[in-house]
């Protein structure tokens, strides 16, 4: 505004002249004046200080509480051994983000038909470590995923059939062995954690 047309002017609230009215002014912080930071030395120094620290204030479990946290998270996988025509088939229960890719795989298929043959083939394909002692992925000559699927894929039906089923067998059995070293309800479950 125009100071002289404020002159004169009066605030209904309390007739305060405005015309009189010093201005403020606001003082900002220069951030180019602020402390030097840290080298990049000192903050790896004090990162492995802290790391250290960390690690000395750890406690060890005792060896039932590793024991139920490993079933818990399922470290604990079961294998099993599938003799057929005298080849070796070795089969590991999946994790818990191995089944999940599992049913995302599955889930991307059209027909329910073509779910149920994906969700074999990815099953099997994961689950399967060793062909007569030496690793799948030895044997195959890859580590791709897509590859041991695909040759998973070219198995004779029987067998693609029986090493599903195995798999199926072994994690009933791991699902079980949970729930009979945990509990078998909640409320045993709880107080078998808080012995451990």
């Amino acid at each position: 505004m125009d100071q002289d047309r404020v002159k004169g002017l009066n605030s209904p609230m309390g007739r305060l002249s405005l015309a009189n009215k010093s201005k403020k002014v606001l003082t900002v912080d220069d951030p180019t004046e602020a402390e030097p930071t840290e080298s990049e030395d000192e903050i790896i120094q004090r990162l492995e200080q802290a790391r250290l620290a960390k690690k000395q204030a750890k406690e060890v479990a005792s060896p039932n509480a590793i024991h139920r946290l490993e079933i818990l998270a399922g470290i604990g996988r079961l294998t099993r051994d599938v003799v057929v025509d005298k080849v070796t088939f070795t089969m590991r229960s999946l994790k818990g983000r191995e089944m999940r890719a599992v049913m995302v795989a599955t889930s991307q298929a059209a027909t329910a038909v073509e779910q149920a043959f994906e969700l074999r083939a990815q099953t099997v394909a994961r689950a399967l470590t060793d062909i007569n002692g030496q690793m799948f992925e030895l044997v195959l000559g890859t580590t791709s995923l897509d590859d041991k699927i695909e040759f998973v894929q070219e198995f004779d039906e029987n067998l693609l059939v029986r090493l599903h089923e195995t798999y199926t067998a072994m994690v009933l059995e791991s699902k079980q062995k949970a729930k009979d070293d945990l509990g078998k309800d909640a409320e045993e479950v709880i107080d078998n954690i808080k012995k451990s």
